[in-house]
């Protein structure tokens, strides 16, 4: 999700497929997408995409036994992401903070927080909405 918001998403899809053994090789049951209007910040993402995939399991499981027969196979390139590590959410402070939305809006103010190095000093920049 993090990913899909720097790469400058206006989606995030949600898709509830069956877990096996080889990643990413289950068949898909269901599909949806958040909608973003790129000023959520990563709270209120996670929030929208929570709610939605919550929707998406009830639809599953109001449909199930009859949706297993519905699966379809997975098809197409598997797109895996590493893991956010912090030097994932560094700020260049030469460059305007609107060029770097994406990435400000994506942090996690308590685990991964934008940060920025400037004449030798590191910098952490923590972003919330004013109320």
């Amino acid at each position: 999700m993090t990913w899909a918001i720097l790469e400058g998403a206006k989606t995030i899809p949600l898709t509830l497929f069956e877990a096996v053994e080889k990643v990413d090789a289950g068949k898909i049951f269901l599909r949806d997408k958040v909608r973003l209007k790129g000023h959520e910040l990563l709270p209120e993402i996670q929030s929208k995409v929570s709610e939605k995939m919550m929707q998406v399991c009830e639809r599953f499981i109001r449909s199930y036994p009859g949706i297993l027969k519905r699966g379809v196979a997975q098809k197409g390139r598997a797109t895996y992401y590493p893991k956010r590590q912090p030097k994932d959410s560094k700020l260049n402070p030469n460059q305007p903070l609107a060029k770097q939305f994406n990435l400000l809006r994506s942090v996690n103010n308590d685990v991964y927080p934008a940060y920025f190095t400037l004449r030798g000093h590191t910098y952490l920049l923590k972003i919330e909405k004013s109320r």
